[in-house]
């Protein structure tokens, strides 16, 4: 599994996220980007990402 070519997902805590430990994986496609976003009430930030299949 590779890492994403651009962007950082700090997603915990979600009041003062500190560590990417929310993670996006991939089987036959490629990660572009990935970012947190907004709080929803969890203790972690959601992670959205932009994928393209290989």
């Amino acid at each position: 599994m590779d890492e994403a070519e651009r962007g950082l997902a700090f997603s915990f805590p979600a009041s003062f996220p500190l560590a990417r430990i929310d993670q996006v994986m991939a089987r036959s496609a490629t990660i572009r980007h990935i970012r947190a976003l907004p709080a929803t009430g969890s203790d972690h930030l959601p992670v959205a990402a932009r994928i393209t299949l290989d």
